[in-house]
């Protein structure tokens, strides 16, 4: 491949996974919200089908390869597994900006979240405070 179009296609993936700019929130954040998660009862720890439920493809490969060349991590992400809420792989959801998840959230899921005291419910409160008052 072409190294201008694997340097294309890297951005391109890292746009998709963390929005506009591509760039992962600061480790105190990530670490605080993997705390929040690993806690939680919709944190699913579940077999091969549910791997697949969640939709580890290729995609979410090249997702976690990306995430794995930016060295960011936090020390819960052997305890983190995928939402049963969002269907997300919580390793790399910790790590996007708030507006890139406001930007896709679902009203199915924003209630959900609020049920279970979400660490994005707590910080879109927080959000609309500074931002919508």
């Amino acid at each position: 491949m072409n190294p201008l179009n694997e340097i294309n296609q890297v951005a391109k993936i890292m746009d998709d996974w963390l929005g506009d700019g591509a760039l992962p929130v600061d480790s105190s954040q990530s670490e605080w919200r993997a705390s929040i998660c690993v806690e939680c009862p919709k944190n699913a720890r579940g077999g091969l089908w549910y791997q697949a439920k969640l939709g580890v493809s290729s995609l979410a490969s090249r997702y976690i390869a990306a995430k794995s060349s930016m060295a960011i991590s936090t020390p819960h992400d052997e305890r983190l597994h995928g939402c049963d809420v969002c269907k997300c792989i919580l390793s790399l959801k910790v790590h996007v900006p708030l507006k890139h998840i406001l930007e896709v959230l679902e009203p199915t899921h924003e209630k959900a979240f609020k049920e279970v005291n979400c660490w994005i419910t707590r910080e879109k409160n927080k959000y609309d405070e500074l931002y919508k008052s």
